[in-house]
């Protein structure tokens, strides 16, 4: 839940003993003895309803966008592509494309970093979704170099001029402490992309290799010491607060080889992070490696329908950076003519596996740009009486309404008229939910042009 100031606390039990009154005492759960049913199924479809298409809830948003709008896990575009993979995450080559005496065919723009290996469960099974491509990490570092290997969704657009040429920046990685970094300053409206990597190889058409920057990505340890739950490493770094690092190499502590925490806090000569349970820290000098645990794109998971898309300019140095609309369509075929219409994007397959392809009207430019997405999220499935509906408090009364529908037609006694009754009720609610929604003020009316007093 992204806003905590909205609760979610109905649960399927409470609905169905609301049922209950209105359907003559009829029991919702374990009939014919199936668990859970018919109650689960009843609430599922109403969820499935509910969530779908033409239906934009604000609180069932998710916004894949740049600073200042999100969070920075935004798509990018590169030359000659109309269909995108995206999963959450991104690299990029900004302009200009002028590097070591090179003024032309510089390779720019950005394609979809690969998964970041996750394990999920869902219906009471375990699916683990490793990176599409292959491996083990979609994005990872070598303690020691500082080398950082990147593995793409789409074969990426770097050449070997890339190499000793423009900087690469990622955005939208899990592990925070692999982003680079967008700076701004609002009251003199300038902004700029900083904490990019050099080129260092290419492997293939999905991998490369990236210089690290050393504070930050990895760095040796001095020394380490624990105190009341807290350990402190001390280590000359340009860390951050929630950088996610790991171990190796450590002399003394040899428990922490290979422990991967969560840095609570980063000074330029020590981070901190919680003891991990059951490890003895002993105080004093040591030595090893602190670097980026292995990571990736989390990957989209609960993708329903395309609800919004814009296209920005991530090469402006203005803050806030210029912004289009771009039309967010259900399907669009693969073809391309050049008609100046305003720019489309669809999603045309969900692989179930975090995974999802986009496809613009028309393949663009040399011109790299970048993509906003917002996303309406599908509905999740519930089964036991404890498990929450996916809806607002304030709106408890659609899923009530919507619930006593469904229900109506499984209970024994109703007519169908009390059901189609019920059912315009039940319509009747959504629509009032929809209305409420929409909190846009409009403050035009009609007025003629000449008093009608004269």
């Amino acid at each position: 839940m992204s806003n905590p100031l909205i609760t979610q606390t109905t649960t399927l039990g409470k609905i169905a003993d609301g049922l209950r009154i209105h359907t003559k005492l009829q029991n919702f759960f374990g009939i014919g003895g199936v668990n859970g049913e018919p109650m689960s199924s009843i609430a599922n479809r109403v969820m499935q309803m509910l969530l779908t298409k033409r239906m934009p809830w604000t609180f069932n948003v998710d916004e894949y966008a740049p600073f200042p709008w999100g969070t920075g896990n935004f798509m990018v575009c590169q030359p000659g592509f109309q269909d995108i993979k995206f999963a959450g995450a991104s690299v990029f080559v900004l302009l200009p494309q002028s590097f070591n005496g090179l003024t032309s065919n510089m390779p720019v723009g950005g394609v979809g970093v690969d998964l970041q290996s996750t394990v999920k469960t869902i219906d009471g099974n375990t699916y683990t979704y490793p990176p599409i491509n292959g491996g083990t990490n979609a994005v990872s570092i070598d303690p020691v170099t500082g080398i950082i290997s990147v593995q793409t969704l789409d074969p990426h657009p770097y050449q070997t001029q890339s190499i000793g040429g423009p900087q690469a920046f990622l955005t939208g990685i899990v592990n925070p402490a692999f982003n680079s970094v967008y700076t701004y300053n609002n009251i003199i409206s300038t902004a700029r992309w900083t904490q990019g990597f050099n080129f260092v190889a290419l492997d293939g058409p999905n991998n490369f290799t990236l210089q690290g920057i050393q504070g930050q990505q990895y760095a040796s340890l001095t020394a380490i010491s624990a105190t009341n739950g807290i350990t402190t490493v001390a280590v000359p770094n340009a860390m951050s607060k929630g950088d996610v690092m790991t171990f190796s190499s450590v002399a003394t502590n040899t428990g922490l080889n290979s422990v991967t925490v969560t840095l609570l806090t980063a000074s330029s000569t020590q981070v901190t992070f919680a003891t991990p349970d059951g490890l003895n820290i002993t105080n004093g000098a040591d030595t090893g490696y602190i670097f980026a645990a292995p990571s990736g794109a989390a990957g989209i998971f609960n993708f329903s329908w395309l609800q919004a898309a814009d296209v920005f300019d991530m090469n402006s140095l203005a803050f806030p950076p210029p912004i289009d609309q771009a039309k967010a369509v259900h399907r669009k075929a693969k073809e391309y003519t050049t008609t100046g219409d305003k720019l489309e994007i669809a999603p045309v397959v969900d692989y179930n596996n975090g995974v999802i392809k986009f496809r613009l009207t028309e393949p663009l430019g040399t011109y790299p740009w970048g993509f906003c997405l917002s996303i309406q999220r599908r509905a999740s499935t519930m089964s036991q009486r404890g498990d929450v509906f996916p809806w607002p408090d304030e709106l408890q009364f659609v899923i009530f309404e919507m619930c006593l529908w469904q229900g109506m037609r499984q209970a024994y006694g109703i007519s169908s008229a009390e059901t189609m009754a019920q059912m315009q009720i039940a319509m009747g609610a959504v629509m009032a939910a929809l209305e409420s929604q929409d909190r846009e003020d409009n403050t035009q009316s009609l007025t003629p042009d000449w008093s009608l007093m004269r």
